[in-house]
């Protein structure tokens, strides 16, 4: 007797643009709707925020350094 194959259920995602969730995963780190053309690259946006986390650590220990 077979058993029906089940796949991990993963979490629906709503579409910022037209509030579907019909967003898919396509690729490692890129996210595409497909009731319409909003796609987002999210590996793009972890690199920026890094940045911008360790600008904003090194300003502070640059503040507390000044402080008297």
């Amino acid at each position: 007797m077979l058993a029906p194959y089940h796949q991990p259920h993963e979490p629906q995602i709503e579409c910022p643009q037209c509030r579907r969730h019909s967003v898919v995963r396509h690729g490692e780190s890129e996210y595409v709707c497909l009731n319409c053309d909003f796609r987002r690259d999210l590996s793009q946006h972890y690199q920026g925020g890094f940045g911008a986390l360790l600008l904003g650590a090194l300003a502070f220990v640059v503040v507390l350094a000044l402080a008297p």
